[in-house]
């Protein structure tokens, strides 16, 4: 999942971050820069802050992510697209469901796929 607003921040040197916040699974974002952001991008950041997470947390999956995805490209496995899809909704927080995400998790599980085929040769 690409974030137009995260691609922009980064171009103006903001840095963005996903760290455990002790809230159930989930994470805080965490934002730093060359300088303080101003009152209207906190406002922007807070207001898109899931799905700044969510772009974040399929740019760099944590290790449950990355199996879960192995066991739904194998059709051995019972595991559904919408079952992973909710996890990362719940992980993420602030989102509506699986529903909300199961299009960024999909794309991320093809690409993810076509890179692991890539390299595999």
């Amino acid at each position: 999942m690409s974030s137009p607003l995260l691609h922009e921040l980064r171009t103006r040197g903001f840095a963005f971050e996903l760290r455990d916040s002790g809230v159930r699974s989930e994470p805080r974002l965490v934002v730093s820069g060359p300088e303080k952001p101003d009152e209207a991008t906190r406002r922007l950041i807070a207001e898109e802050a899931p799905s700044l997470k969510l772009a974040l947390f399929l740019e760099d999956p944590p290790q449950w992510f990355v199996e879960a995805m192995l066991q739904v490209m194998d059709p051995a496995y019972p595991l559904k697209l919408r079952n992973l899809a909710a996890g990362v909704a719940y992980h993420v927080g602030g989102l509506e469901g699986w529903e909300a995400v199961v299009e960024a998790v999909a794309d991320a599980l093809m690409k993810w796929e076509l890179a692991y085929l890539e390299r595999a040769g």
